[in-house]
């Protein structure tokens, strides 16, 4: 009978420790299907993508020689492609993901890895033969 009397007031101190006032847990309900209800800082940045300025040297001095221009990403992801005359200079705008910081830029045989920094990414063809 002890044990059952000892059953009973642990049940009931259990009961009685665990109850809260609804208003504790009361959550306000939002409305998460319009998004215009939800507030964002002015700094948050809503693109997922970069803009990057790419300048290319070319061969200056050389006979026109097209190739294809290829600018990649590091996995193999194509960004930009396009016939080029490798005698001249080019400048590109492209759009890559922001989470990038290296790009590949192929042009013929030759290709480099080229750093992105603040939008900005540069190479020249001359470091390799002009004949590939």
């Amino acid at each position: 009978m002890k044990r059952l009397l000892y059953l009973l007031v642990s049940v009931s101190l259990l009961t009685t420790l665990s109850c809260r006032k609804l208003d504790d847990i009361y959550i306000e309900k939002t409305d998460t299907e319009n998004i215009k209800n939800n507030e964002y800082p002015e700094t948050f940045q809503w693109s997922t993508l970069q803009t990057v300025d790419l300048k290319i040297s070319g061969f200056p001095g050389l006979p026109a020689m097209y190739k294809t221009l290829s600018v990649e990403s590091t996995l193999g992801a194509v960004y930009l492609k396009r016939l080029v005359n490798i005698s001249e200079n080019h400048q590109v705008t492209i759009q890559i993901p922001a989470t990038e910081s290296t790009m590949v830029v192929k042009c013929g045989k030759l290709w480099f890895s080229v750093p992105v920094t603040d939008g900005a990414a540069t190479c020249s063809l001359q470091t390799g033969n002009p004949d590939d």
